[in-house]
């Protein structure tokens, strides 16, 4: 999988770009922006993965039509970026939430419901004047959310 050239206007590199090259080879090493509380592709799950770097990793280890098992489904990232490139998936996920979060992005065909983002639920609790989501408040917002999409079981 070739990265895109780091300095397209080089000499050498115009030459090469103009023999067909799509770019070099990866590097050894991975440099990637953390999905921050105001990105566009930041959701509540407190631990989420930049989808370019899941892209990256999927890309790199599967051909189109591959199957890939994908243990922690969590914000759905890796999900919608086997979507987006021709993969096939077996996704797991314990916490109804985020499953519910995950069925609503393939619905979606990955896309994030402005309901999941993070910072509409800070521009939100600002509106109502209850101020920026702290971690026990966006533990409150999770729960909420889990009463109305899981139900226990009897076994429960």
């Amino acid at each position: 999988m070739a990265q895109p050239y780091q300095n397209p206007t080089d000499r050498r590199i115009r030459q090469n770009i103009a023999n067909g090259s799509p770019g070099r080879m990866p590097y050894s090493w991975f440099y990637f922006n953390l999905v921050k509380n105001v990105s566009k592709e930041k959701t509540f799950h407190s631990c989420q993965i930049p989808e370019k770097l899941s892209a990256s990793l999927i890309e790199a280890s599967t051909q189109p039509g591959d199957v890939v098992f994908i243990p922690f489904g969590g914000s759905g990232a890796e999900i919608s970026v086997c979507l987006r490139n021709g993969r096939h998936f077996i996704a797991a996920e314990i916490d109804p939430v985020y499953y519910q979060m995950i069925l609503d992005r393939i619905a979606r065909e990955g896309a994030i419901d402005r309901k999941y983002r993070l910072i509409e639920r800070i521009r939100e609790r600002k509106r109502d004047g209850t101020g920026a989501v702290n971690q026990a408040s966006q533990l409150r917002l999770v729960q909420e959310h889990a009463e109305v999409v899981y139900q226990a079981s009897p076994e429960d």
